[in-house]
């Protein structure tokens, strides 16, 4: 009797130890299957050290192909001959550079199998490794496009080849209608851009001794110059205790001429540009048109304070909390939430506190994660 409930207790762990293994066996079948990356990259020059969407690569696990250093003889030979393609690639951002970076992703298509391909500009890198969707490797292609609607049509003529991706990622919701119309939109997906949170970072201020309230403006890239110089003006007659530092390029030093409470700088060093977010009291960014913006995302990193443009692509970023805006084009309006923000300490200090909690969610830590998954779902 011993001996026959022994062995039935054995036969029921038995079978229990059967089920358990069939159902992790099913339970693993249906998780997405982790796929190889290999991301295409490229380093923005105007992008301090640690800005750039490129910053991507040193949160995700992959392979990285990134643009030439050196032009070597073989590479200038090979870019040579594939000016043709260059030519005609009907994208007015791809160079050489962009060709031979297709070219190593191409011989690592090859070799490769179920692999993520993921170009982190679009724009400039790609447009011929879809043809390779006729060698089936199983292979997937992803690109990130940063471009404006307006300004994506305009740049790119032939766009055809776009329709050969497992997925498109937009870095705003604004850009989601256009890019519609040339592939299915399930295939568009909606991934921030991210910004290093632990390099921008706030600091205690201590206030300032000689009563000037700092404001901070910083980029090129799509900005409204006319009306952040007009806005200076106003702000140099009736607030002179108000002072603008811009950090832009030098070919829009001019706007600013003539005005006694602005500093245009151009070229400043990764540490310094730090320290004038951690030391500004309110960051101003003017726009025409934008998606992402590393100026935005670093300031309010930084625990500023914003006052931008009523843009899609702004909204996507900022909320009421940490940010007004107003409608572009209006210096006047501009200029008096200027005036508003920088005369009430109270708001200030909470819309400061609401940038950096905001900021945090678009932490490079939880976008590479939202990447991963997007990755992973390709499977």
């Amino acid at each position: 009797m011993h001996a026959a409930w022994m062995m039935g207790h054995g036969l029921r762990a038995w079978t229990d130890s059967r089920c358990d293994s069939v159902i992790e066996l099913f339970r693993m079948k249906q998780r997405p299957e982790k796929r190889e990356v290999t991301i295409i990259s490229r380093r923005m020059p105007h992008h301090s050290r640690f800005s750039g969407y490129d910053r991507l690569v040193d949160y995700i696990e992959g392979h990285i192909i990134s643009p030439p250093s050196q032009w070597t003889l073989p590479k200038k030979l090979a870019g040579r001959i594939c000016s043709p393609l260059v030519k005609h690639s009907g994208c007015r951002w791809y160079h050489r550079e962009g060709m031979i970076t297709e070219m190593s992703a191409v011989r690592q298509w090859l070799s490769s199998r179920k692999r993520v391909f993921h170009f982190l500009y679009g724009e400039n890198s790609f447009r011929y490794l879809g043809a390779m969707k006729a060698v089936d490797r199983q292979n997937r292609i992803v690109c990130t496009y940063h471009t404006p609607p307006e300004k994506f049509l305009d740049g790119i003529r032939k766009r055809e080849f776009i329709k050969r991706l497992d997925a498109l990622v937009v870095v705003s919701t604004m850009q989601m209608e256009m890019f519609s119309s040339l592939i299915d939109p399930e295939r568009i997906y909606f991934v921030p851009h991210g910004v290093d949170v632990q390099y921008f970072r706030p600091v205690e201020k201590t206030g300032s001794a000689d009563d000037v309230f700092r404001c901070l403006f910083v980029g090129s890239h799509l900005r409204d110059m006319d009306t952040l110089a007009e806005s200076a003006r106003i702000l140099g007659e009736y607030a002179p205790h108000i002072m603008i530092r811009v950090i832009t390029s030098p070919d829009y030093h001019v706007h600013f001429k003539g005005l006694g409470n602005v500093e245009v700088l151009s070229g400043v060093s990764d540490d310094q540009l730090l320290k004038y977010y951690q030391t500004a009291d309110l960051f101003l960014l003017p726009l025409i048109e934008c998606t992402a913006n590393n100026g935005l995302l670093e300031a309010m990193s930084c625990g500023l304070p914003i006052i931008s443009t009523d843009l899609q692509g702004v909204r996507d970023y900022v909320d009421e909390r940490c940010a007004v805006l107003a409608r572009r084009g209006e210096p006047e309006a501009f200029t008096e939430m200027v005036l508003a923000v920088a005369g009430d300490g109270e708001k200030r200090a909470a819309m400061a506190k609401a940038s950096r909690e905001q900021a945090h969610s678009f932490s490079w830590d939880v976008i590479a994660k939202k990447m991963c998954r997007l990755y992973d779902d390709l499977a």
